[in-house]
């Protein structure tokens, strides 16, 4: 029972402390930090069950609002999914928010339907023996050349990042 309850203190005591970082750092409102760190905590566990860092996960969520300048972009479902797709792919945080930006500057379509493309290409990777995180970091850290080529939804893209790295 004392266990327990030091337990649930300590992880307590870690939420409020990222959500006033969070704040300090976006200068966002106690209740917007907190939501916010939730959605982290989330994405960190995501990731932990597929095997993956929670601190990508946590950074991917963060990553998501300078990207795109906006908490409304995070939502407890796309916190989810980014903590899969950090966890399954081993894509850096980072990154994915990067080439999440990238992607919805290129063709339009929603966070929740890129983060599938994303999944899609890091399962093609895998299928074809490489691996997901070098394709999906490759593509990630070449966005703008990527974006010259990627008019038909960036399938060429994929293929290509993927047979560049074979």
């Amino acid at each position: 029972g004392v266990a327990a309850i030091g337990m649930a203190v300590k992880l307590m005591k870690d939420f409020v402390d990222k959500a006033l970082e969070l704040r300090q750092s976006l200068g966002t409102t106690a209740i917007e930090s907190a939501r916010l760190a939730g959605n982290m905590t989330v994405a960190g566990v995501q990731a932990k069950l597929w095997g993956g860092s929670a601190q990508e996960a946590e950074a991917a969520v963060t990553g998501l609002v300078q990207e795109f300048g906006t908490l409304s972009v995070v939502s407890l479902g796309v916190s989810r999914q980014i903590g899969s797709l950090t966890g399954q792919f081993g894509i850096s945080g980072a990154n994915a928010a990067k080439l999440l930006k990238s992607m919805e500057a290129i063709n339009g379509a929603s966070i929740e339907t890129n983060i599938n493309l994303i999944s899609s290409v890091g399962a093609l990777a895998r299928a074809e023996g490489v691996a997901p995180a070098q394709v999906l970091n490759d593509i990630a850290e070449s966005t703008e050349i990527f974006a010259q080529f990627a008019k038909d939804g960036g399938q060429n893209i994929a293929k290509a990042a993927i047979e560049a790295r074979k």
